[in-house]
Parts: C-alpha cells; sequence; structure tokens
C-alpha cells in the first residue's frame, strides 16, 4: 500500500459498517459514543482520509473485546486484529488476520485467495497458518510481550493502536470529527461486532491458537505491538519486516 502525505484523519463514531455500501452505518454523537464506551456498550468508529475509509474500530467493552480492521485503497478490509481484555487496563492480540486480493476487482475475503491468520495464547504461543489454493502451511512460535500485549487507551485516544503507516499515510497526523460521514443502510448487511458467545473464558483463552510463517519476530525495526499489522506475506510463504505492506508481485 502506497503511503500518502495527508496529516488530517476523519472520526466518525457509528452503530457499525456496511461491507456492501462500504460505508458507515448510523453515525452517533461523540458524546453518545462516550457515553456507551463508559457503560461498556458496543460502538464503532470509522477513521477516513481523503474521503475512503482507513481503519474500523468495533468497540464492546462489556465482552472485553476490541476489533480493528484496516482497509487497502480499494476500500476492501484486508487485515483484523482482535484483541481481548484479559487483565484490567492490559489488551491481549488474541488473532490477527491478513487477505492478499489477486486482483483489483476481487471482493472481500476471497475463499480462494492467500490468506494469513495468527492466532495467539496469552502465554505468548502462537499458531500459524498461511493458506492460498495450493493449500496451507502451519507453524509455531513464541510471540514476545512486547509484541502481544497493549495498554487500553482513553477514549478517543485511537492513534494508541494505529499510526500514520498502518493508515497509508505518512507523517504525524491528526484526528477530528468528519463533517459529512458517509452513511450507510442501518440494515442486516452491517458487520457485526462481537456477541456474548465471543467472549473470552478461561476455557477459550488456553484454546487460543496463532498463526504465521517463521520470521515475523525476527529482524523488525518497532517494539510496539502495531507492528504486527504491517506483516509481509511473500510468494515464497515467508515474513519479513511486519511494517511493509503486502508485495504486490
Amino acid at each position: 500500500m502506497t503511503t500518502e502525505n495527508m496529516g488530517t484523519v476523519d472520526i466518525t463514531y457509528c452503530e457499525g459498517w456496511d461491507p456492501q455500501a462500504r460505508a458507515a452505518v448510523a453515525p452517533i454523537s461523540e458524546a453518545q459514543a462516550r457515553d456507551r464506551d463508559a457503560s461498556a456498550e458496543q460502538y464503532a468508529v470509522l477513521l477516513a482520509a481523503q474521503g475512503r475509509p482507513r481503519a474500523l474500530f468495533q468497540v464492546d467493552w462489556g465482552h472485553g473485546h476490541l476489533g480493528l480492521f484496516l482497509f487497502d485503497e480499494y476500500e476492501r478490509r484486508n487485515k483484523e486484529l482482535e484483541y481481548r481484555q484479559l487483565e484490567p487496563g492490559r489488551l491481549h492480540l488474541m488473532r490477527y488476520q491478513e487477505w492478499r486480493y489477486a486482483s483489483d476487482a476481487d471482493k472481500e475475503f476471497p475463499e480462494r485467495g492467500l490468506r494469513f491468520t495468527m492466532t495467539i495464547a496469552p502465554d505468548g504461543r502462537a499458531r500459524q497458518v498461511l493458506s492460498d489454493v495450493n493449500g496451507s502451511s502451519h507453524t509455531w512460535e513464541s510471540v514476545p510481550v512486547e509484541h502481544r500485549t497493549v495498554a487500553k487507551a482513553e477514549f478517543g485516544a485511537w492513534t494508541a493502536y494505529v499510526d500514520a503507516q498502518m493508515l497509508g499515510l505518512s507523517g504525524p497526523i491528526t484526528l477530528a470529527p468528519a463533517e459529512e460521514p458517509v452513511k450507510g443502510p442501518a440494515s442486516g448487511m452491517m458487520s457485526p461486532l462481537v456477541g456474548p458467545a465471543a467472549a473470552a473464558s478461561p476455557a477459550s483463552r488456553s484454546a487460543l491458537r496463532s498463526r504465521k510463517p517463521p520470521g515475523l519476530w525476527r529482524g523488525t525495526r518497532r517494539t510496539d505491538h502495531r507492528a504486527v499489522a504491517c506483516g509481509v506475506a511473500s510468494p515464497a510463504h515467508r515474513l519479513g519486516d511486519r511494517h511493509r505492506p503486502l508485495p504486490s508481485g
């Protein structure tokens, strides 16, 4: 993904995301979102720049959940990070997924496309799976704590979880309320937030798995959890520096 020299990122608080319209569903005010955050009710946050989505947060503190999708230049979700609050004030990166699209016309999440999935247990044990039309490769690795945990940020501090590079931008970024958020239909088309069944339990925590090819944690320049979101899955099924996007070749 190319980077753009653009410092302002628009924030839209909303009910969710419509994957067909590729738009926020039922926008709400910042005050409403703040109240929901304080009362552990569900809401979503869309970050956009130059008129296209860059990141989507799905927040449900009632179930200790924070989901994050990143978008490619064609407004398709291509990376997902899923966090669980397993201890007060601290979030654990439970799962990371990345999809590689073969063409500009591919729909989101193609069944036979290249996909990398990593699931990380609370103790850092990680299972990695890279799959494509030819099958899949499975490996295990230990993930350092600095790459799999992050402090839970205060409401509105979304740059604690994403930086300019993850949004396809360069230089420092400034968050600002969106003037006219793009609205999708308030229908069953929205991407759902986590439900009660997905809440982390002691049993589910011990069963967490992780996927990623060897080398993801070696030779990285960053030491915080956000480095994961720039992982590389090459045609040779290897991962390199986590701060580069997927190669185009």
